[in-house]
């Protein structure tokens, strides 16, 4: 569920789901909430419950953004993972035919705080036959 379902910049929205895999059960309830606070700042939360197999796992997103211009921006990532935190900064260049470049400030795939700098091209590419 979702309202309004077709506004990316303000919404609240909510997802249960069942599954069964391997003849284990999964079920997870995630609760989200977006808002654009100005025209160039935007702010998430998610927060996620997940149940596996009889273990039980929390998983807490709340993410900034900020658009600097038409082709650059920063993000702040906060992520609790149960009782473990991570965070993340980031700086975004694109609008260049697709191509875009990031300047990122800690491990974005890491379950805590990770001191590292990585930079990140991502390019679009066309393939014929």
């Amino acid at each position: 569920m979702a309202y309004p379902y077709n506004d990316p910049y303000r919404r609240v929205a909510a997802e249960i789901s069942w599954s069964r895999f391997r003849g284990r059960e999964r079920r997870d309830l995630e609760l989200a909430l977006q808002n654009r606070v100005t025209p160039f700042t935007q702010l998430s939360l998610s927060n996620e419950f997940v149940e596996f197999d009889g273990d039980a796992e929390t998983q807490m997103v709340l993410v900034a953004t900020h658009d600097l211009g038409k082709y650059e921006g920063v993000s702040f990532r906060l992520v609790r993972r149960n009782d473990d935190y991570n965070w993340n900064a980031s700086y975004r260049l694109s609008g260049r035919r697709g191509t875009e470049m990031f300047l990122i400030v800690g491990d974005p795939n890491s379950r805590t705080f990770t001191n590292r700098l990585a930079f990140k091209i991502v390019t679009p590419l066309t393939l014929g036959f």
